[in-house]
């Protein structure tokens, strides 16, 4: 959420950008226009600044005598997860499975599985997803596995919004 909202303001301004999604990477550039409403990059150059939230370290302190101000914000949000059952369970495979959304920004899932739900320590390939703003179906075919045993499985989303990991899931082989 951005507070106010866009607009000119002709004094000094505070900005709260908050984000619901906790960890999640924040970034933005401010943009600092002079008198005349021309951008003053180059002799302001300290004005023209790319900031990521927490990065105190790149000219988080800059202060410039301006007398407009705009910003133009991006904001990517975590992708989510849902965790869906396994099928095709046969004596040594089964299919995993589970619902993703990578809030509108391209990235790559893959599931972890093992027979302990603390040590989901086989990974399958990375499987590149588009950016969109829907939920896509992901799935992994697994084989080798030992026949009557329990499996436990979880997705895991990585986009430029963050890592999300789903619900641990489990099944039994035939």
């Amino acid at each position: 959420m951005i507070s106010p909202a866009s607009g000119t303001y002709y004094a000094q301004q505070t900005v709260s950008i908050t984000d619901a999604t906790a960890a999640s990477p924040l970034y933005y550039t401010l943009d600092w226009f002079d008198a005349d409403g021309l951008l003053d990059g180059l002799r302001d150059a300290a004005c023209d600044q790319h900031f990521e939230d927490g990065d105190r370290g790149r000219g988080g302190g800059a202060r410039c005598d301006e007398s407009e101000a705009s910003a133009t914000y991006t904001i990517v949000g975590s992708p989510a997860v849902l965790a869906g059952p396994a099928t095709a369970v046969g004596t040594t495979g089964a299919t995993l499975n589970a619902y993703v959304n990578t809030a509108g920004v391209a990235g790559s899932y893959l599931f972890r599985y093992g027979t302990s739900s603390t040590a989901l320590t086989t990974n399958t390939a990375w499987t590149v997803l588009s950016a969109s703003a829907t939920r896509a179906t992901a799935s992994a075919t697994v084989t080798t596995l030992a026949a009557k045993t329990k499996y436990y499985y979880q997705v895991k989303v990585i986009t430029a919004g963050g890592t999300t990991v789903g619900a641990v899931q489990s099944f039994t082989t035939n």
